[in-house]
């Protein structure tokens, strides 16, 4: 299972605000274009709406999106020091 490697993990992670997971399987690179349309929150820095990304990602590009526990790597950054 990949984590947040690639760029549109990050980006989906930053916009749900949570880890996002690749769980399709697919590898190598693919050229894709969909179209998401929202109200930003009133709220800077408010994770958005789960359905707002799902369904243009389930009906564009067949992906599924859904919230369920996985095992992601994560790094947890306590300190920094400069020299």
């Amino acid at each position: 299972m990949r984590g947040l490697g690639r760029p549109e993990h990050r980006m989906l992670s930053n916009y749900l605000g949570a880890p996002v997971a690749d769980q399709t399987g697919l590898e190598g690179s693919y050229e894709y274009h969909y179209h998401v349309r929202w109200v930003p929150s009133s709220s800077p820095g408010a994770p958005v709406d789960r359905a707002v990304l799902a369904k243009p990602l389930e009906e564009q590009l067949g992906l599924h999106i859904e919230a369920r526990p996985v095992t992601v790597e994560m790094i947890n950054v306590v300190c920094v020091k400069l020299p």
